[in-house]
């Protein structure tokens, strides 16, 4: 007897027909008119795949939504035009100061662009300059020495918050916070009388605060599918420049410790890159890339010392910046290789506080698929 043989998988006993790789709207809509799914299914569908990718894409990429086009840019600029034109007019044609004007006029646009519109952009734009017109307004009215400049600290912050409760962007969180930093670090400055050599300290605690802080927000939206993703985006910002501000100066010296920079030798180089390694270690733990970044300057200020120590005067930054370069695009390559590797030995308590892999975002896709 003569086999028929065929190059088609065999499925309950037909030949199934090869599917496309990609369905377009015109495919769903005929499989909802023949009746193989019904309307509420293919919303459904959509959802799913929709959630899905997303996920996907901001735990892989780190993704935050920023810019969806280039008439963000657009509105950018205009926004820029109206409120350098309406300080001018405020400053020409009344007794008020500019400043006013701005934040007024910054607020009044984003009542369209940012609550209507949902524009990310011009909403971070908007958000920084009605933060930076309302601090330089407190200024030139209360002033901006000793206890009063701590005073308009605490305006900017309850301001920033104010924007925030009533256009969420995320930005303005940060902000809030670094006020509120710049507070604590002009009251202890006063404290203390001035003594540089607390600053590094402070802000290493500041820095650990503010990254707890992060954390809370990245812990409520582990697949950052939505705004908390973004805020949390900002905070590891701030966190970052505070941690790096903090640590690398006790290492490496510098005018703020010391009338004259100390070499750093061999030793101090492998300090500052094992503190490097730690930082990188956590970054790919909790699938932030800001904590690295941040600590770039001291790294190649670092390794430019130590080849200039060693002789190679004329090519010590293109050197160090080159291999540093180097070694961070190999990382951006292997960042999602690299994760899965060092999350091995992150214990399964912290697992859970930690966006999850790839394979695992498929996996608590196919069971939620499955209750």
């Amino acid at each position: 007897m003569q086999q028929h043989t065929s190059n088609q998988p065999e499925i309950d006993g037909s030949t199934a027909k090869p599917a496309p790789r990609n369905y377009t709207e015109a495919d769903l809509q005929s499989c909802v008119e023949a009746e193989i799914l019904t309307p509420e299914q293919l919303t459904q569908v959509r959802d799913h795949v929709y959630h899905r990718n997303t996920a996907k894409k901001s735990i892989e990429s780190e993704y935050f939504r920023l810019i969806s086009g280039f008439n963000d840019i657009f509105v950018v600029v205009a926004c820029a035009l109206v409120l350098a034109a309406i300080g001018s007019f405020v400053s020409a044609l009344t007794d008020l100061n500019a400043s006013l004007g701005v934040a007024l006029g910054a607020w009044a646009l984003a009542e369209y662009f940012v609550r209507v519109r949902k524009m990310a952009l011009p909403g971070v734009a908007l958000a920084l300059s009605f933060g930076i017109a309302s601090i330089i307004f407190a200024m030139q009215n209360f002033g901006f020495e000793g206890f009063r400049l701590v005073l308009v600290c605490l305006a900017a912050a309850a301001l920033q918050l104010l924007f925030w409760w009533r256009f969420r962007v995320p930005i303005t969180i940060a902000t809030a916070v670094g006020a509120l930093v710049l507070a604590v670090q002009i009251m202890v400055a006063g404290t203390t009388h001035g003594v540089i050599a607390t600053i590094p300290l402070l802000n290493l605690l500041l820095g650990l605060a503010v990254f707890a802080f992060a954390m809370w927000w990245d812990i409520s939206d582990l697949k950052r599918t939505n705004y908390r993703a973004d805020v949390a985006f900002w905070l590891h910002i701030l966190a970052a420049w505070l941690l790096a501000a903090g640590i690398f100066p006790f290492i490496i010296g510098g005018p703020q410790l010391a009338e004259e920079a100390p070499q750093v030798g061999i030793f101090g180089a492998l300090i500052v890159t094992l503190i490097y390694a730690l930082m990188a270690l956590v970054s790919l733990w909790v699938d932030r890339r800001a904590l690295m970044l941040a600590a770039i300057g001291a790294l190649v200020y670092v390794y430019s010392q130590v080849l200039t120590e060693y002789g190679v005067v004329s090519l010590n930054f293109a050197i160090s910046t080159m291999g540093i370069g180097l070694g961070l695009l190999a990382l951006s390559v292997y960042w999602q290789r690299c994760r899965r590797v060092t999350l091995k030995v992150l214990p399964t308590r912290l697992r859970a506080w930690v966006p999850p892999l790839d394979h695992e975002l498929d996996g608590q896709a196919h069971s939620e698929k499955a209750n």
